[in-house]
């Protein structure tokens, strides 16, 4: 047999046995997933590439490689739910990154996120307001997940006037006002601008402010 008709035959094999395996671990490895499901996705691809273009002695080796490596999630998920300790390591925690409208900078350098970003993620979600959110948490999938305090109906979008600790003037001009105005907002809340990590102007002019480490 042509080794161009080996190489078909088990591209082909492998798809479909790939694909098997696919169903008998779920809809779930389609989304939703896990790190270890992200690298258990990576692996597979690398070994099927291989197996596909193997001598044919070494087929069956890479089809016991690519059957040991689908059928882990499943081993895992098992012992997931007998354990949470086994569930924390495989899928993590939720990360709490804004509580009682206060962000928590440390949670956000610790999962290598930047302000920018967050806020990025909550006007996708129709929050424009850092101070209307209760809790925002990094879920182990990545998605952030946000809790209001209040729905607020037609309230215009805040400007961010400071953000990472850096005054941005063209979102003071907008609002109509000057760094002077800014200073005396923070002198009147007893607040150095050295401290502020984040601050927000609302339609109502009122200063939402955020400090590095409080």
């Amino acid at each position: 047999m042509p080794e161009w008709m080996g190489i078909v035959i088990r591209s082909v094999a492998a798809i479909l046995y790939l694909l098997f395996l696919t169903r008998i671990l779920g809809k779930r490895q389609l989304s939703q997933m896990t790190f270890f499901e992200y690298i258990v996705g990576i692996t597979v691809g690398s070994i099927t590439a291989e197996i596909t273009s193997a001598p044919t002695e070494s087929f069956w080796d890479g089809i016991l490689a690519l059957s040991i490596v689908m059928l882990l999630p499943l081993v895992f998920e098992f012992l997931a739910m007998k354990s949470k300790w086994v569930r924390n390591i495989i899928e993590g925690n939720a990360t709490v990154l804004i509580e009682h409208g206060k962000v928590l900078d440390k949670n956000l350098r610790k999962e290598r996120l930047n302000s920018e970003e967050l806020l990025e993620t909550l006007r996708m979600k129709d929050v424009f307001r850092v101070a209307d959110v209760e809790f925002a948490l990094l879920e182990p999938s990545g998605q952030i997940s946000v809790l209001l305090k209040e729905k607020t109906l037609g309230r215009q979008m805040p400007q961010t006037v400071i953000l990472d600790g850096v005054v941005i003037d063209r979102h003071l001009e907008k609002l109509g006002v000057d760094r002077k105005w800014l200073d005396g907002k923070l002198q009147e809340k007893g607040i150095a601008q050295s401290s502020v990590f984040l601050a927000q102007v609302d339609g109502n002019m009122e200063l939402y402010v955020d400090q590095y480490g409080k």
